[in-house]
């Protein structure tokens, strides 16, 4: 299953809306990742592995284990969008996911996640107010951009970070900042 390239469209540059971007593409970017992994193929793949002296020899499962032990470079999503190092975005996803199992609230911190970023209809179980749901998306945006740096797939600094994260905490409706 090939993937059609329309046209490169870049991510975006800015902190808040690059962790919003990642976040709301999560099972496109999982979906890309698995179908690359599944196109790979043990026939196609020619490695030169060194034997003895100057010649070489194709060990061709060899090579096809190297590749498939190898991180992906990219994937290109549906709507043109290409992921630089999409498995190392998702393990930051993972772990996101994983370090809020241990919050006082960890369901709530789920349902906020997956009706913001995945469309799903809001569990009726809790009552929420909008300052609760903005400083959960705070926390969930605030660890993926924080562990995203750790590793080096952002460049922001801590103080870029945090500005666009207050900046997004502003309430629509009155204009004041949440602290």
């Amino acid at each position: 299953m090939g993937r059609r390239r329309i046209k490169n469209i870049d991510l975006p540059s800015r902190p808040v809306p690059l962790a919003d971007a990642i976040l709301y593409a999560e099972d496109e970017i999982r979906r890309a990742v698995n179908e690359a992994r599944a196109d790979f193929s043990f026939i196609g793949s020619r490695e030169a592995c060194s034997g003895k002296g100057s010649w070489k020899k194709t060990d061709r499962t060899a090579g096809a284990a190297l590749k498939l032990a190898e991180e992906l470079s990219a994937v290109v999503l549906d709507d043109g969008r290409t992921i630089r190092r999409p498995e190392s975005w998702l393990k930051i996803l993972d772990g996101v996911r994983k370090r809020a199992e241990g919050c006082a609230r960890p369901d709530l911190i789920a349902d906020v996640w997956e009706t913001t970023y995945k469309g799903k209809m809001f569990c009726s179980c809790h009552d929420n107010s909008p300052k609760a749901e903005r400083d959960i998306k705070s926390w969930i945006r605030c660890s993926v951009l924080f562990d995203a740096l750790a590793v080096g797939l952002v460049s922001f600094s801590d103080n870029e970070i945090l500005e666009g994260i207050k900046a997004a905490r502003l309430d629509p409706w009155d204009g004041e900042k949440i602290v």
